[in-house]
């Protein structure tokens, strides 16, 4: 295969893993009818799921018609030299053209490790062994968040100094090398990542970045306040939402199109504890208006199954949920990672029980950008990969002595 031919193929590979049972929405309930100008958020978080799926059904339809404007496209673009939506500015050496990566599994993790000096390293999924990294930044300045974005083995990093953040776009290349460094053309924003991990998160379609960041003490700490952010790429307009304690939005993930984030907090109330068990699987609609966050999100799970990790799928219509068991004694609960049905939370299906972990503290689910693989891990704890058709579970050897602050494949 040229080229061209190889970014075609996985191309529709990626838009077949979205076309799930999960992600055909059921026939209309009769009787009812939306009053124009009353939606409610929930009204509005349940349509741009069925708008995500609806696209979705209608490019398998059009398959036909889009491998030839997709042909057409990517010669065109090769051609007359489109101008880059995520990034500008300067570049690192080895940001030419690189070999795709190949179907399956994603072959490297992009990782921010405790003992890595605030840089972004890069592992082999398959052999754990570290294979690249992306150079140091300027002094003072460190990584902290990492997501993967499209195509595949394009990312994009959260980098923090004196309590602001800015983004990253980067590249793996098939052979593992972190190269293309390139500020995204996005203003840095206040704050530093989610202490909770998980804390970036970019849309399959490349057009839309979510961020959770905290507010900084005098000490230069995070405080218990901060904000959640949407960025759109193409126009650099930000969104955002501010929260106060207890909520700590961790676990962001995009629907594909960019409509629909869900996260992982305790409530945005101003009062009470931010222990695990008070936590809610959360969506917000992206076009919602900016301002405080409790006025605009939609609980889906809470108390007692708090769960404490989630990944929505690529239609917005379902997500991924690690749920730990009730505890008995002072042995740390086992927990299950199970599909939940997005608005009412009514599981899809039978719950996988997970291993038993020696702590419970930040466990983080991230799925790939075609949504069939996702990657697993915990501050304390091995890197786990698991093929969601399949059900396998794969531990990657890892760097036990330093903790995983985050890591994206």
């Amino acid at each position: 295969m040229n080229p061209v031919e190889i970014r075609l193929r996985d191309a529709f590979l990626a838009d077949a893993e979205t076309i799930r049972p999960e992600s055909v929405p059921g026939p209309p309930v009769p009787g009812r009818a939306e009053a124009a100008g009353t939606q409610t958020d929930s009204d509005r978080l349940r349509r741009a799921g069925r708008d995500g799926a609806g696209r979705l059904r209608a490019s398998r339809i059009a398959a036909p018609l889009a491998t030839a404007a997709a042909v057409a496209l990517i010669a065109g673009a090769a051609a007359i030299g489109l101008p880059r939506v995520l990034g500008s500015g300067h570049r690192v050496p080895g940001s030419g053209p690189a070999a795709p990566w190949p179907p399956g599994p994603p072959p490297f993790i992009a990782a921010i490790l405790s003992g890595g000096g605030g840089r972004v390293l890069v592992f082999n999924s398959q052999t754990g062994r570290q294979v690249g990294s992306l150079p140091e930044l300027a002094p003072g300045r460190a990584f902290e968040a990492v997501a993967a974005a499209t195509p595949r083995g394009t990312f994009v990093a959260a980098a923090t100094q004196d309590c602001r953040t800015w983004f990253y776009r980067f590249r793996i290349t098939a052979q593992g090398q972190a190269t293309a460094l390139t500020p995204l053309r996005a203003p840095g924003v206040a704050g530093r990542p989610s202490s909770q991990g998980g804390s970036l998160a970019v849309s399959a379609d490349g057009g839309t970045l979510a961020y959770s960041t905290q507010r900084c003490g005098a000490d230069g700490l995070r405080a218990n306040a901060g904000q959640v952010g949407v960025i759109r790429l193409a126009s650099g307009k930000v969104t955002t939402w501010r929260f106060r304690f207890p909520a700590i939005p961790g676990s962001l993930t995009l629907s594909a199109n960019g409509r629909v984030l869900s996260f992982v907090s305790a409530p945005s109330t101003g009062r009470g504890n931010d222990a695990w068990s008070r936590n809610r699987a959360y969506l917000l609609r992206t076009d919602a208006p900016g301002g405080p966050l409790e006025q605009h999100y939609q609980a889906v799970l809470g108390p007692p199954r708090a769960p404490y990790a989630v990944a929505l799928n690529k239609a917005g219509t379902a997500f991924f949920a690690a749920i730990p068991e009730p505890r008995i004694g002072q042995q740390v609960p086992r927990q299950t990672l199970g599909r939940y049905r997005i608005p009412d939370g009514t599981l899809i299906g039978s719950r996988r029980v997970l291993p038993r972990l020696s702590f419970l503290n930040h466990l983080i689910v991230k799925p790939d950008p075609t949504g069939r693989f996702m990657l697993m891990y915990d501050w304390n704890e091995q890197v786990q990969r698991i093929d969601l058709a399949t059900g396998t579970l794969t531990t990657v050897p890892w760097r036990a002595d330093q903790f995983t602050f985050d890591a994206a494949w």
